[in-house]
């Protein structure tokens, strides 16, 4: 078992050695838009970055395999020298991850050996897998377990923490003829690597028991990279068939791929990485593309198109789900943003009953993009393409739905569209008719010393009455009241009112509003 040699480098030699070797000609910073960003960094001619890891702060480090240097870089772009190391000398970094610590490593293909640090310290650790072990790729399990594919050796290393060093088994899996490029490793600790050299992916055990043949790509398959999502399926790059191929680790050897993702005609897949939500990205490096295979869609769909001649390699996706990737021939690391974000642009004021009502959203994500809603009043329709939305409200009180935007690889957040149909709805006011020669019923009223009736005119008095309203109509939407009536009739002299009585007419009168 080979002893983990160390050296320090004083940073502030680090920082010169970058700096005037011109390791970063400019980086890009921060902004809401555009979403995406080529480059986002643009590094020093020869520098070749061939891979990059994210840590938990969104700060990412690319592996330079030119210039020989993991450099850091803040999320939005920002070179990092104090946080930057330079590798051995001609020791070639191909591969880089972050552990759950922070601590950075590399795997260093021509210097047949791991580089380890932690960003901002001094002190550069170098483990020694011993002459003729290359290290094509570099993995972090659980614990903090690191784990190398050495292609040239046909073996995977394993370097652990052990107290307060490191303990590093150099052999600690063989795979005889596999020529293992890449390994992904599951939640349990098991160990999955794509073979090149036969076309096939092995498992390894924690514990490091091999199974050399655990899928069999198609014949003269040859994948280049491997990676795994939260359900512990594979998804495998063979290159020479320009496909994704995706493997249930559940099934046996003969039925344990269940999907192929055709790619376009000489796209050469040589990255992947999977994002929180299982869908699934691939670099092509002939093409200058990268790809997604949303997660249970059937085909891949290019995103993202590089200047012809990139060489596209690395990738990963960063905790704020931003897509990162570095172009080998063109010394850049690009960025998409992957996040769908929806804006109500035109929002909606108090509105009166009867009045038409429209607003509308926009959103920016990976196209296609589409708006939708679950809880849309039946009166108001949704554009799903515009997130224009029209209608009329029947009724008056308060409204309230909530929209989607909808991309390619996840939904937004909802927004809420919130507002109040003021009035009530209009009453129809009945017409009233009228009936030629309709005349008012006579209304009696008691007397004195006998009965009477009043009418149209009173019994032997003179009486006199009135009818509001136009045309005989006796009204609409009226209401009745009583007037002092009208005509007394006196009947016999002034002097006989004792003897004849007084006879009273009141005449009723009718009263329109």
């Amino acid at each position: 078992m080979p002893l983990a040699s160390r050296f320090s480098v004083p940073v502030v030699t680090v920082c010169l050695a970058l700096v005037a070797s011109g390791l970063v000609i400019g980086a890009g910073s921060a902004t809401a838009a555009p979403v995406s960003s080529d480059p986002l960094v643009t590094l020093a001619a020869g520098s070749s970055p061939r891979s990059i890891a994210v840590g938990a702060g969104g700060e990412f480090f690319t592996a330079n395999f030119g210039s020989s240097v993991v450099a850091a870089f803040t999320s939005d772009g920002v070179f990092e020298p104090l946080r930057s190391v330079p590798m051995p000398a001609g020791s070639h970094p191909i591969d880089v991850a972050v552990d759950s610590k922070g601590t950075v490593w590399s795997a260093n293909i021509d210097g047949h050996s791991v580089g380890s640090f932690v960003p901002g310290t001094v002190m550069l650790t170098v483990f020694d897998l011993g002459v003729g072990v290359g290290p094509e790729a570099v993995a972090v399990g659980p614990n903090d377990i690191v784990y190398t594919a050495n292609g040239s050796a046909n073996t995977i290393s394993k370097i652990e923490r052990m107290g307060a060093g490191f303990v590093t088994t150099a052999k600690f899996a063989e795979l005889v003829g596999a020529q293992p490029l890449a390994l992904a490793i599951d939640a349990a600790g098991d160990i999955y690597t794509a073979n090149t050299n036969n076309g096939t992916v092995s498992k390894v055990s924690a514990v490091g028991r091999v199974i050399d043949v655990f899928a069999k790509l198609p014949a003269g398959g040859h994948p280049d990279a491997i990676a795994i999502d939260s359900h512990g399926m594979l998804y495998v790059a063979d290159t020479d068939h320009d496909s994704v191929v995706k493997i249930d680790p559940s099934k046996p050897l003969a039925t344990n791929i269940i999907a192929t993702y055709q790619l376009a005609a000489g796209a050469k897949p040589f990255g992947l990485t999977v994002d929180a939500r299982d869908n699934v990205y691939v670099t092509n490096r002939a093409t200058s593309t990268v790809d997604v295979i949303p997660d249970g869609a059937t085909v891949a769909t290019t995103i993202q198109t590089m200047p012809v001649g990139s060489g596209l390699t690395g990738i990963t996706v960063s905790p704020a789900n931003v897509l990162l990737t570095t172009s080998f021939a063109r010394a850049v690391v690009s960025s998409l943003d992957l996040t769908t974000v929806l804006t109500l642009t035109k929002p909606v004021a108090d509105v009166d009953l009867g009045a038409s009502v429209s607003g509308s959203f926009t959103a920016t994500g990976v196209d296609p993009l589409t708006f939708s809603s679950a809880d849309l009043p039946a009166w108001l329709t949704l554009n799903p393409t515009t997130g224009a939305f029209t209608g009329t409200p029947p009724t008056s009180g308060p409204v309230s739905f909530s929209v989607v935007a909808n991309s390619l690889v996840g939904a937004s957040n909802p927004v809420t569209v919130s507002f109040t149909v003021i009035g009530a709805a209009p009453t129809a006011t009945p017409t009233p008719t009228s009936t030629p020669g309709q005349t008012t019923p006579p209304t009696t009223v008691p007397g004195t010393g006998g009965g009477g009736s009043t009418g149209g005119s009173a019994g032997g008095g003179s009486g006199s009455g009135s009818t509001s309203g136009r045309g005989g109509s006796t009204g609409s939407l009226a209401h009745t009241g009583a007037d002092a009536g009208g005509a007394v009739g006196l009947v016999g002299s002034g002097l006989g009112l004792v003897a004849l009585g007084i006879v009273v007419g009141v005449r009723r009168r009718r009263r329109t509003v």
